[in-house]
């Protein structure tokens, strides 16, 4: 089946050599033969280079950029869109892969529906004994751009899709931090979508128990910076109120979680970091509008503001996370 419209391929790859293969033999199997994989090697130290370049030699399809500096998984892909030559684009990350006849059906979607700008896969968790576990969205598709905006704000709807490539031109991936900010591209993406379509078509998404999101790691407090870039995108782009006010309710929320962790595992990092991440929460506390809160939020215990006394918030959060390990 052939709708003469072009999918660019978007593949960062750093030391997934283990991977790799499955990922391109995936792309290699597609029943829809009208692709191109952009894949941008971020500076890898183990095979994942030379793999590239052979399945590059196979097919020309594969388009290989090696990068001489590690930059992180957004810069990579920003670098690759420079490359891309299709009317659609999607990321593939270098340890997921597609099921056979995945490109083809996110294709039909588009074709299917004039008004689609954003098209998700259905996502299938690979867990590391080989389980799987579809992701099931809370929501019914389609849904206008200022919907799934809203829905992916708690990842009721998840964020891997496929866009336009005038939108991806348009909001190229957010760098601002090594981990999360890319979570706020796909929320542009969305937001300025028409319409945004769940296809059937499969991505098969590779559970890591070592990912930033799994680990306690300093980098998993770059979702405060990348939350207040969020919320600084929406005021330049002059994003409706009530958008940013949302937007600010999450990220009282997402602060609240960050100081709890914090708190819990505050051994687990060094004096300097300890200084580092007391800082950025107090920041972050400070920045936020808490006027916008609800007062059911503002005058609840362990999640009121307390401004302007930082201290008492955070004995507030202490407290919290005492009687929690004692029950």
């Amino acid at each position: 089946m052939n709708f003469e419209l072009k999918v660019s391929l978007l593949i960062a790859t750093y030391n997934t050599a283990e991977y790799l293969p499955q990922c391109l033999d995936s792309l290699l199997a597609q029943t829809y033969e009208d692709w191109e994989a952009v894949c941008i090697d971020d500076c890898s130290t183990d095979n994942s280079l030379a793999i590239l370049n052979d399945y590059a030699s196979m097919d020309e399809r594969f388009k290989v950029i090696h990068l001489d500096k590690n930059q992180g998984q957004a810069k990579a892909r920003n670098k690759g869109i420079e490359s891309c030559t299709g009317d659609y684009v999607c990321f593939l990350d270098s340890d997921d892969w597609f099921a056979p006849d995945s490109i083809e059906k996110i294709i039909a979607t588009f074709h299917n529906n004039p008004n689609a700008d954003s098209v998700l896969f259905k996502c299938v968790k690979v867990h590391s004994d080989g389980r799987k576990e579809e992701f099931v969205n809370q929501s019914s598709f389609p849904l206008t751009g200022k919907e799934a905006f809203e829905e992916s704000l708690d990842w009721s709807i998840h964020g891997i899709y496929a866009t336009r490539m005038d939108i991806q031109r348009k909001y190229p991936y957010d760098d601002t931090c090594r981990s999360f900010s890319d979570d706020n591209t796909t929320r542009l993406h969305y937001l300025t979508s028409r319409e945004v379509h769940l296809s059937n078509a499969i991505y098969y998404y590779r559970q890591n128990p070592e990912s930033v999101s799994h680990k306690i790691d300093i980098r998993r407090f770059d979702f405060l910076i990348a939350n207040k870039h969020m919320q600084e995108m929406l005021q330049d782009i002059h994003a409706d109120k009530s958008l940013l006010d949302l937007h600010e309710r999450v990220r009282w929320f997402n602060l609240i979680g960050c100081t709890r962790l914090y708190i819990c595992h505050k051994n687990s990092f060094s004096k300097d970091e300890q200084s580092y991440i007391l800082s950025l929460l107090r920041t972050i506390w400070k920045d936020i509008d808490t006027s916008v809160l609800p007062l059911s939020i503002r005058f609840k215990p362990a999640y009121m503001p307390l401004h302007p006394f930082w201290w008492l918030f955070y004995i507030q959060e202490w407290l919290y996370c005492c009687r929690r390990n004692e029950s």
